[in-house]
């Protein structure tokens, strides 16, 4: 899907071409939880640390070359700035070629396990998240201690019967709802920033030796990849204050926005964008930590799904409100700041 998105930018020229373009796009994104559930689904559990440490460096490395490469070629002058295209739209095609050949899934994520409606006890939770182990190792270990015995009633009526069951269980539990609804808020938020970012950026570049969007990209991808393996380094109790952390959270998310809103200067622009984005990969880390942690296995790709799709919709709604003629209509300068 993604290779027919990007042939739409490099080939399309009018604008409902762009507008299926992103369309094709937003498919293809929630395309993603489905990828990592084929991920656990062909690895043994102990395997899982190991499998999330690759996947997730090798995105973050993918990205790094990317944004670094594309800077690189656009500053020496040897390509035009829209020839990048062309180079993404390759890259998708290798993607997609591979994606055909790897082997398909044979066995069934979905345990059909019968989870309670208080996974963990207060003080296991307390030390899965405090103690020395990765956050990939906590995710991993955490979701093997499921309570509970197998139901057949469930094992005959499948994964639907399945979500009905526990979903009561997951709306019962205030940690899974907490960082479920900052992750639905942030998210949204956060999206609208990686959406405008350049648009606004642009405001400010007076020629395309102004250009160093591909230099922030790459910081934005090493330093989070280096934020991301430190938080097994942290020692803090994520569950006991998550209100105050999402709470104070959104607070400076909201300041930096409206901070970006009125600044002229494109290098403080870049350097808000970064405490942003920073802040938010550390956070979000910690929610899909936390969240694992009290669930089971099965219903990960729902809970992640569902956070995903209703953050997208609320991004889908801010679009329309602050950006469509039947909207505010507003500037990019407004757009950031409302």
């Amino acid at each position: 899907m993604f290779t027919f998105t990007w042939s739409l930018f490099v080939w399309g020229t009018t604008v409902w071409q762009m507008t299926l373009a992103y369309l094709l796009y937003g498919v293809a994104s929630a395309s993603e939880t489905a990828y990592y559930s084929y991920l656990y689904a062909v690895v043994d559990k102990e395997h899982y640390k190991t499998i999330t440490s690759y996947t997730r460096t090798s995105i973050m490395l993918g990205q790094f070359v990317s944004y670094s490469g594309g800077q690189m070629l656009h500053s020496s002058g040897l390509v035009p700035y829209e020839c990048l295209n062309n180079f993404s739209f390759g890259a998708e095609t290798i993607a997609f070629i591979v994606a055909l050949i790897i082997p398909a899934v044979k066995t069934n994520i979905h345990n059909h396990e019968s989870i309670s409606g208080n996974i963990f006890p207060d003080d296991e939770t307390h030390n899965l998240i405090n103690s020395n182990d990765s956050m990939e190792t906590v995710l991993t270990n955490g979701t093997r201690r499921i309570a509970g015995t197998t139901n057949a009633l469930e094992k005959k009526e499948g994964y639907i019967q399945k979500i009905k069951t526990d979903f009561p269980i997951i709306l019962k539990n205030e940690r899974v709802i907490t960082w479920s609804l900052w992750w639905i808020l942030t998210s949204g938020l956060i999206s609208q920033l990686y959406n405008y970012d350049q648009i606004l950026w642009s405001t400010m570049q007076c020629d395309d030796h102004d250009v160093y969007n591909g230099v922030v990209a790459g910081i934005d991808t090493a330093g989070s990849a280096v934020i991301v393996f430190s938080l097994q380094y942290i020692h803090f109790d994520w569950e006991q204050h998550g209100e105050i952390i999402s709470f104070l959270s959104t607070l400076y998310f909201g300041c930096l926005y409206f901070v970006m809103a009125i600044v002229e200067n494109l290098f403080v622009q870049y350097l808000l964008y970064l405490m942003s984005v920073f802040c938010y990969v550390a956070l979000i880390t910690v929610a899909m930590t936390i969240i694992t942690s009290q669930l089971d296995p099965g219903l990960f790709g729902f809970v992640f799904g569902f956070n995903t799709v209703a953050a997208t919709l609320l991004q889908s709604i801010i679009t329309f409100a602050v950006v469509d003629s039947r909207g505010f209509n507003l500037t990019v300068r407004g757009h950031v700041k409302n």
